[in-house]
């Protein structure tokens, strides 16, 4: 019984044993994917992208839905995301090229020594700013409580105004290695805003046992 156990669990280290299959990972817990679309974003063909989801739905990480022409895809609970959470963590300590990496990045913006109900309750309670850097409709389908959806993309004067308040502002994208966030955190700054990264996103909110809201 034991080898089989550890037969089914390696389904899961198989998974997982892809850069790419990570990324598709990371970017399905933020919303559902059109494969077509999915594969645009990974740079990847539909098909190549299609293998590594089968791969993934091999190990029940994710499920495959059509509707109409369309063909969707999506993680399948939250242990996929507290199992993906759990690996950048572990990665982040045991790999000498991470470690050196963060202490690299590790810079004036960076958000430190937080709590994540901690920053929960400053926003619930007006005295943080909080800003989802992520493309609307990763926002629409699961943000930060309280957070205010304001795309990387689409950063200017004008949109940012409304965060001339004096009060902290935080930005956060699609975790803690994504290139969005330290690149909005930093035109913020030039923007007149002073703001401060918080190297985490949807994933590890979640994988925390922490709601998103929808509205």
């Amino acid at each position: 019984m034991t080898a089989s156990i550890h037969q089914q669990t390696a389904r899961l280290g198989l998974a997982m044993s892809s850069p790419v299959r990570l990324r598709a990972l990371n970017l399905m817990a933020q919303r559902p994917w059109r494969v077509s679309e999915l594969a645009v974003e990974l740079g990847e063909s539909i098909a190549a992208t299609s293998a590594h989801l089968k791969v993934l739905r091999a190990a029940h990480m994710v499920e495959v839905m059509k509707s109409g022409r369309d063909v969707w895809c999506r993680v399948t609970a939250a242990e996929v995301l507290q199992l993906l959470s759990a690996a950048h963590r572990a990665a982040e300590f045991l790999l000498p090229e991470l470690r050196e990496a963060k202490v690299a990045a590790d810079d004036a913006l960076l958000l430190k020594d937080f709590q994540l109900e901690r920053i929960s309750s400053d926003v619930k309670n007006g005295r943080t700013i909080l800003v989802d850097l992520r493309p609307a409709d990763e926002f629409a389908a699961g943000h930060l409580p309280g957070s205010q959806s304001l795309p990387y993309d689409s950063l200017s004067k004008a949109k940012v105004k409304p965060l001339k308040s004096g009060l902290p502002v935080i930005g956060y994208c699609r975790g803690p290695w994504c290139l969005k966030a330290r690149l909005g955190v930093e035109a913020l700054n030039k923007l007149g805003v002073p703001a401060m990264l918080l190297p985490i996103g949807v994933v590890d909110w979640q994988a925390a046992g922490l709601t998103l809201d929808h509205n």
